[in-house]
């Protein structure tokens, strides 16, 4: 088992150490970029430099999931919005 020296890591990037230690070329250029930067942030050593759990989940690599998530609540507002309600059709029906 091979050790590094907390030292080391303090400059070592994901991206860097891949390409060092993978046979596979493909497999690293298929990791998307702003993975490897978040997987870099969560890395660092020193906790007053490494990125918060609150700033992770707003990290650019995140991106697709919360315009998904706004998509899907849109689209529920929007479904909720033209169905009639049941107090809005039992008020109609008393009224008629």
């Amino acid at each position: 088992m091979v050790f590094i020296e907390l030292y080391v890591l303090r400059y070592l990037k994901l991206r860097k150490w891949g390409e060092r230690n993978t046979k596979s070329r493909e497999f690293l250029d298929a990791i998307p970029r702003p993975l490897l930067e978040l997987v870099d942030r969560c890395l660092i050593v020193n906790p007053r430099r490494r990125i918060s759990a609150e700033d992770a989940l707003k990290h650019e690599f995140f991106y697709p999931v919360h315009e998904t998530l706004r998509n899907q609540m849109l689209l529920k507002q929007q479904q909720m919005q033209s169905q009639p309600t049941v107090v809005a059709d039992a008020l109609s029906e008393t009224l008629n």
